[in-house]
């Protein structure tokens, strides 16, 4: 009788154990198919997502559209969102999903979001891709009746070309106001300081001294602190105004920096009434007071002081890339004409750069007759750019650094010219 017994026992737990090696089963063949299925909506959502936004993005850059003329009401914008979604739905086809367009209520479409926030310095369009999946299930609907649902999504961002301090000519990134540790200080002599084409940034404060006007056309002034700060008889306007509570900028830095290879660094210094020529490459120092001195193009790297006190330098399509802590420095007793490269230059638009690891000053005393031409960008040193003669001083440069200071006994004009400053091109970011 208890054989009988055990053997009925034996019974169910063989059929128990079927049981669970059928859901098992159940478990591991239609799992994997969920997760191949999942595995490959992600795809799809983010092929579908990403191929939609660098439609987009080359849109923007066809039709020449920066962070400065980026708005969302414009029709080249709203344009390249179209062609966005349109691509979006073509991506997803390809890979046999057939989506909606812009239904923000769907989860199986594409929607496209704008945002113009420059107090943020935020101006994007997201893509956003929605693949709903449905796998069918071999064994697992023996327990559950229903198809197994997952849902994929996929967010690509596009950010339009902008210049690196987005579009203005100066900007200080320091957070304390006082000099050289941060803002802006315009000083004038009678004579009119002018920025053209490019507005005015202080993380900190902004100040106007000595009797002259400051006027920004074509742009704004902006600030982080309260307001503007004015003594001497100083004026100061902008045609976009006068905005404070901006966010503070974060500086983009160049990466990668210049390449300054193993050669050995030359020291040169030129003086009396000798001329020079020199090629890219490792300097520990240039110091020329003489009579004539030609900077041929490419990637001058210095360990030491650049400084350029008398005679005449010119230089077209150069960049400086100060690794050192040392000065730029160029008297108004030399006429210097030096300008950046231009594309496909692995820096156009780039004259001076300092590595951020080292503080220390550029300082332009223009003698009227100079040219300097290129973004000067010294994150962690200082800017003083001016005209010390009776003839005005004009720069086409965009200075960024700790604190800048502009000044002129003559006045000096600024024009800000995108095409020959140093940009960041628009980019696709997957993030999500």
């Amino acid at each position: 009788m208890r054989k009988e017994e055990e053997s009925g026992q034996i019974v169910i737990l063989l059929a128990i154990a079927l049981l669970a090696l059928l859901m098992v089963a159940a478990l591991a063949i239609d799992g994997g198919m969920f997760y191949s299925e999942r595995r490959f909506a992600q795809n799809g959502a983010d092929a579908s997502s990403m191929g939609g936004a660098g439609y987009a993005a080359n849109y923007l850059e066809d039709q020449h559209i920066t962070y400065e003329s980026f708005s969302c009401t414009s029709a080249a914008v709203i344009n390249s969102i179209n062609g966005a979604e349109d691509e979006a739905l073509l991506r997803a086809s390809s890979n046999n999903y057939i989506i909606e367009k812009n239904n923000p209520t769907t989860d199986h479409g594409v929607v496209t979001e704008c945002v113009n926030n420059p107090s943020s310095f935020d101006k994007h369009i997201d893509v956003k891709v929605t693949i709903t999946s449905e796998t069918s299930t071999s064994l697992a609907h023996l327990f559950f009746p229903d198809n197994l649902v997952s849902t994929s999504v996929a967010i690509t961002r596009i950010k339009p070309r902008r210049t690196v301090a987005f579009g203005n000519a100066i900007a200080s990134l320091g957070s304390a106001c006082h000099e050289n540790d941060g803002g802006v200080n315009i000083v004038g002599n009678d004579e009119p300081i002018i920025v053209n084409g490019g507005g005015i940034f202080s993380n900190s404060c902004i100040e106007g001294s000595g009797d002259a006007s400051i006027t920004v056309n074509g742009a704004g002034i902006a600030l982080v602190g309260p307001g503007v700060s004015l003594n001497g008889g100083a004026t100061i306007s902008a045609e976009y105004g006068i905005t404070p509570n901006f966010t503070p900028m974060a500086i983009d830095l160049i990466e990668p920096p210049p390449d300054c290879g193993a050669g050995a660094a030359q020291d040169i210094q030129i003086t009396g009434h000798s001329d020079g020529e020199l090629w890219p490459g490792n300097y520990s120092q240039i110091r020329f007071s003489g009579n004539q001195l030609t900077l041929h193009p490419g990637t001058y790297c210095l360990t030491g002081e650049v400084r350029f006190s008398d005679g005449e330098v010119t230089g077209n399509g150069v960049t400086f890339y100060m690794n050192t802590s040392d000065n730029f420095t160029v008297t108004a007793n030399a006429v210097v004409d030096i300008s950046s490269p231009v594309s496909p230059d692995p820096f156009p638009g780039l004259l001076i750069y300092r590595n951020p690891a080292y503080d220390g000053d550029v300082s332009l005393e223009g003698g009227g007759l100079s040219y300097f031409g290129g973004t000067i960008l010294t994150p962690s040193g200082n800017i003083d750019v001016g005209g010390n003669s009776s003839i005005k001083q004009t720069y086409s440069t965009q200075l960024i650094g700790q604190y800048v200071k502009v000044h002129g006994n003559a006045g000096v004009e600024i024009d800000f010219d995108t095409s020959l400053v140093s940009q960041v091109p628009a980019y696709l970011d997957l993030i999500k």
